[in-house]
């Protein structure tokens, strides 16, 4: 009994050492981990921002086509075939809401 007690500390001492070691690879490991992800979710936020942008740009390039097309019937209602194949795309893949966006009703009242 007297032997282990007296290998006890050193046992302890090593085992201390050894948990310590491998609390710190486990923490430089986490820390890596965790940088990667706070670096993706920076490049996905940066991602969203674009798409929101590039979302604004193409709705106002839509509804002016879709202006334009309207416009072009109404003066010329025996409008080409150009002109019905823009509108039907328009149609198929940019349908338009009833109602009103509020965004193109804010650029509907600046149009003299």
């Amino acid at each position: 009994m007297h032997d282990f007690l007296t290998n006890l500390g050193p046992i302890l001492i090593a085992v201390t050492g050894l948990l310590a070691l491998i609390g710190g690879g486990l923490r430089f490991v986490w820390k890596k981990i965790e940088g990667r992800f706070e670096g993706i979710e920076k490049k996905l936020a940066e991602c969203q921002e674009r798409d929101a942008r590039k979302d604004d740009q193409l709705e106002a390039v839509v509804w002016s086509l879709h202006l334009t097309i309207g416009e072009i019937e109404r003066i010329d209602p025996g409008i080409n075939r150009t002109v019905q194949e823009v509108r039907d795309l328009l149609r198929t893949y940019f349908p338009v809401d009833p109602h009103t966006p509020a965004a193109m009703a804010a650029l509907l009242k600046r149009m003299p």
